[in-house]
């Protein structure tokens, strides 16, 4: 009886031991799926991480410490943050380290400096979007504190705008930097080879706004800067700046920057060498004019003429061999080269080539105006050759006046540049001597009111090349089809050149020192005037040069747009600078 009891017992706990372990699984296995099953519905958390604490706290004073922390209410993580984090002043940085290490810590982020704050300075530390949280990856907004090391906020601030030079347009995401004048104030060139002092960047609008600045003298610039290096380089970029550093004794209101490119690289000759058939000086940056002429001509070169031409975006003279010149012969020439900025190189140059016989550059040519354009009575255009010209045909050039009258180009008509790589054509046509065809007559195919032809051969190239043949249509500008923009200007500066531009900012039309100015047969669209302030009254507008502080020439707007319509006259724009 006994021995039967147990066995049973036995039995039932081992049955119920199975259906035991059995429900430990089953509920080892449902709680394993709950853990790894994603919910479905319900809205993302797009509200970004708020800072709830900071230390030090934003807008207190006699901060001494070397760790900033920022506490939020959501756990974060930190992405780009030695991009993203924008500190003014700039810290100290040690060789070849960061100014800063950072950790986070669930909801806290921590800055430990590298080197101590300066003493008696008002620091912001703006994070941007270098804080998100961990779930949505939603950035922080904008989280800023602004602390000093010394008993009071520095309350020096400059407001600004920052537009392009040659068309007035703001420009956006500009750095707009701050370099504190020292003792050993040099060129402001040198001076942005380093991080500034202080910086922000411009808005949409092209507005700035700096603040919490340390009294003193500063210099300003503003440009672009490559990968948020905070360091502008004037020979690649667009830039500007004030000549005159500010002083900061109170606040500097609504301050204008104008940028433009202007290579401020020194102007040098980098090399002089023979290049296959020719002979090239290459200089640092591009040439905006130049003349090279031989020095003393021996006898059998007594009437030569040195022909050359700048190629490869200005920057290099190409010379060629048209006086068979063998590899043991060579010329002194004097060469005179300028650069954008007024910089001129003076030199004597000894000339030689190779005999090498290599496959020529191929000889082309454009012409302006582009076919399709409207042209007054009094027509002008330019041929720019890659190669200098040995002989003009003008029998190969003429023009078809309503597919009827052929107007030959006569040699007067005909204007080469210096360097033979540019020919002018100007033609007057008298409307009385040609005229539209009869309504009604159909001998004539007209398409355009004016034709001008190219024949092959009329240009001959310094390597002996024809020019290939060409046509150009055109149609004359009339008093109906055309609007009038006349004014006065009202200033004392010694020159001026008034240009009207039209919506791509190209240069239309432009009239010099004429007090009393009119622009006539400007076709239907919208323009605008800009007025290049001169030195002088025969001079050139300069781009300035930064590496004298010397700012560029004034570039003055009328402020508004002008719509011209056809047979109109926009009358009373004066402009006074």
């Amino acid at each position: 009886m006994r021995k039967l009891f147990c066995r049973h017992v036995v039995k039932f706990s081992w049955r119920i031991a199975c259906l035991g372990l059995v429900s430990t699984v089953i509920q080892l296995l449902a709680g394993s799926c709950v853990q790894i099953q994603e919910l479905e519905g319900g809205p993302k958390d797009t509200i970004p991480p708020k800072l709830i604490n900071a230390y030090p706290e934003h807008l207190s004073t006699g901060f001494r410490d070397n760790k900033i922390q920022l506490t939020f209410d959501k756990h974060i993580e930190v992405q780009d943050i030695y991009n993203q984090l924008i500190i003014t002043p700039r810290l100290a940085k040690p060789a070849d380290k960061p100014s800063y290490t950072y950790k986070v810590r669930g909801k806290t982020l921590q800055l430990t400096l590298a080197s101590a704050l300066k003493e008696e300075t008002t620091y912001t530390f703006n994070f941007k979007d270098a804080n998100k949280d961990t779930r949505e990856g939603t950035a922080a907004e904008n989280p800023t504190i602004i602390f000093s090391t010394g008993d009071q906020l520095d309350s020096m601030y400059v407001t600004g705008k920052v537009k392009q030079l040659m068309t007035a347009q703001p420009v956006s995401n500009a750095l707009v930097a701050l370099y504190k004048v020292t003792e050993e104030d040099t060129a402001l060139v040198h001076i942005l080879n380093n991080v500034p002092d202080y910086f922000t960047h411009t808005n949409v609008d092209g507005d700035f706004k700096l603040t919490y600045i340390k009294q003193g003298k500063y210099r300003i610039c503003a440009g672009y800067s490559e990968e948020n290096k905070l360091i502008i380089d004037p020979s690649k970029e667009a830039y500007g700046f004030l000549a005159a550093p500010l002083d900061l004794v109170e606040p500097s209101e609504e301050l204008t920057l104008s940028i433009a490119q202007a290579n401020a690289k020194d102007f040098e000759i980098k090399s002089k060498k023979t290049q296959g058939p020719y002979f090239e000086i290459n200089f640092s940056k591009p040439v905006v004019k130049y003349t090279l002429a031989l020095t003393r001509k021996p006898k059998r070169f007594r009437e030569a003429y040195l022909y050359s031409n700048l190629i490869e975006d200005g920057a290099t003279i190409r010379v060629y061999n048209t006086l068979g010149l063998l590899r043991e012969d060579s010329l002194s020439a004097d060469l005179m080269a300028e650069d954008a900025m007024g910089n001129v190189i003076e030199k004597t140059i000894s000339i030689h080539f190779n005999e090498v016989r290599t496959t020529k550059e191929p000889f082309q040519y454009a012409f302006t105006p582009a076919s399709g354009t409207q042209v007054p009575l009094t027509f002008e255009g330019k041929i720019t050759f890659s190669k200098p010209i040995r002989s003009v045909h003008p029998d190969g050039l003429f023009f078809i006046a309503y597919g009827q009258d052929t107007i030959h180009i006569n040699p007067q008509d005909l204007h080469l540049n210096t360097q033979r790589n540019i020919i002018t054509i100007q033609k007057k046509f008298n409307p009385t001597s040609i005229s539209p065809p009869i309504e009604g007559d159909t001998t004539s195919e007209q398409h355009s009111d004016l034709i001008l032809h190219v024949a092959q051969g009329a240009c001959i190239s310094v390597d002996k090349e024809l020019n290939a043949a060409a046509s150009y249509q055109y149609n004359f500008k009339t008093p109906e089809k055309c609007g009038t923009i006349r004014g006065r200007v009202i200033t004392k500066a010694p020159g001026f050149i008034i240009q009207l531009l039209n919506n791509k900012y190209e240069v239309v039309d432009e009239i010099r020192n004429k007090p009393y100015y009119r622009f006539q047969k400007i076709l239907p669209g919208n323009y605008r005037i800009r007025v290049l302030v001169l030195q002088a009254p025969n001079a050139t507008w300069r781009f300035g040069d930064i590496n004298h502080l010397q700012a560029p020439d004034p570039v003055i707007f009328y402020p508004y747009e002008l719509t011209i319509v056809a047979n109109w006259e926009v009358d009373y724009i004066d402009l006074v600078f």
